[in-house]
């Protein structure tokens, strides 16, 4: 949609003339979590990603911080969400969380078994 507004050019070649090396390595530099200050110091990092994309919609650029991203701060609810729920000691959650993971056992924490 931004490509087709003309908000953007997304575009990293050309039918006829082949693929622009360039622009191609240049976005996926972007695209990769790997290699971001923020995103190293996350215990989330192997788990999670980047949305250029939602940058590029929100911020019209890609080269934000990374804790300040809508993308970030709801994927750091989300894993804070699903670790409370795994380390839950309430028998409610944990019955639960095992239904959804087809986990087989005895009722207790998820989390004691991550340990």
């Amino acid at each position: 949609m931004l490509t087709r507004s003309r908000v953007i050019d997304l575009g990293i070649g050309h039918v006829s003339t082949g693929m622009d090396l360039g622009a191609r390595d240049a976005l996926n530099a972007h695209a990769t979590n790997s290699f971001d200050p923020d995103c190293q110091r996350c215990a989330y990092q192997p788990f999670c990603g980047r949305d250029l994309i939602d940058d590029l919609s929100r911020y019209g650029r890609i080269d934000m911080p990374r804790h300040e991203t809508a993308f970030c701060q709801r994927h750091l609810h989300i894993f804070d969400l699903a670790f409370e729920l795994i380390f839950s000691e309430d028998e409610a959650t944990n019955y639960s969380v095992r239904r959804w993971l087809d986990l087989p056992g005895p009722l207790g924490p998820i989390g004691t078994h991550l340990q």
